[in-house]
Parts: C-alpha cells; structure tokens; sequence
C-alpha cells in the first residue's frame, strides 16, 4: 500500500458506504473557526443560523452600497471638489495632509468590510460543495459504486480545513 492509499485508509475510518455516511462528522463549531487550516469540521448549510452579528449587516449594507454606480459617482465627486478646494487655497500641506488622511481611514475601512464580505461568501460556498459532495456520495453508495471513488469524495469534504499552502504538506 502506498502513501496516498495510506493516507486515505486514515481518513476513510467508518465513512464508507456500508455504514452511516453521518457518522464521521464533527460537531457544530464556531462560524469563525471554519476556515482555519487544521481547524474543525465545517457548518453544514442548516446549522448556519439566519441571524448574522451586528458587524456582519453593518458590512453587508456597506457593501451593496459602494458596489453600485452613485458611490462611484460620490467618489469622484469628492475627488473633484478636493481637487477644486486645493486650487482655491493654493494646494497647502495642510490640505494635502487633510485628503490623505480622509481618504486612507476610508480605504481601510472599506478593505476590512470586503474583506469581510469576501470571507463570508468564501464560507457560504465552501459548505454548499461540501453539502453537494456529501449528498453525491450518499448517492454513489446508494447505487453501488466503488467505495474507493466515494470515500475520496467523503475525503474532499472538508478539505479546506486540511490542507496547507506550503508546498512540502
């Protein structure tokens, strides 16, 4: 037996089709210890909640407000008129200094809610492939496929957490 086979023998455990295909899931965990490499089994699709925090509205909000055509149009707005103030008072430092502080505080605020939007749909996507290759694999037992081909899809489920971005692992 070679590594990989190995390696698919560990994570194979009690997850092939002759039992119960829910047997070796984790327990719930926290949203935010989804991710992480090496973390905990992910959320199923139902045991998401509705309820989203008050950061998580605050950015979703924000997002589908500076993702539409008038916030582009207020940022260049606001350019235009900083531009038109600066010939006015003679392009001081002051002035200088004044717009890049404005316009930094407001680059970074806005990195952190995409960054969070981006996470969250990162989230919601990798539990519906999961959830898809979970059911598919149900069904591949269900028509008697060879429990290899089903237990590297079980194995895929919940890859995210196992994997690393180094090359050696």
């Amino acid at each position: 037996m070679n590594r990989t086979d190995e390696d698919l023998e560990t994570r194979r455990g009690d997850r092939s089709c002759s039992s119960d295909p829910t047997s070796g899931r984790e327990p719930s965990v926290d949203e935010d210890q989804e991710l992480q490499v090496g973390g905990p089994q992910a959320l199923s699709p139902s045991e998401i909640s509705e309820e989203r925090g008050r950061f998580d509205q605050i950015a979703a909000s924000t997002v589908h407000a500076v993702s539409r055509g008038p916030f582009f149009g207020a940022c260049v707005g606001g350019v235009v008129i900083w531009l038109a103030l600066g010939v006015l008072i003679g392009f001081s430092d002051t002035w200088l200094a004044a717009g890049s502080a404005v316009m930094s505080v407001v680059i970074v605020v806005l990195v952190a809610v995409l960054e969070n939007a981006q996470r969250r749909s990162d989230q919601a996507i990798q539990r519906k492939l999961n959830a898809i290759a979970d059911a598919l694999a149900d069904f591949m037992c269900e028509t008697h496929v060879d429990d290899r081909q089903v237990d590297e899809l079980r194995a895929a489920v919940g890859i995210e957490q196992r994997e690393s971005t180094d090359e050696g692992h």
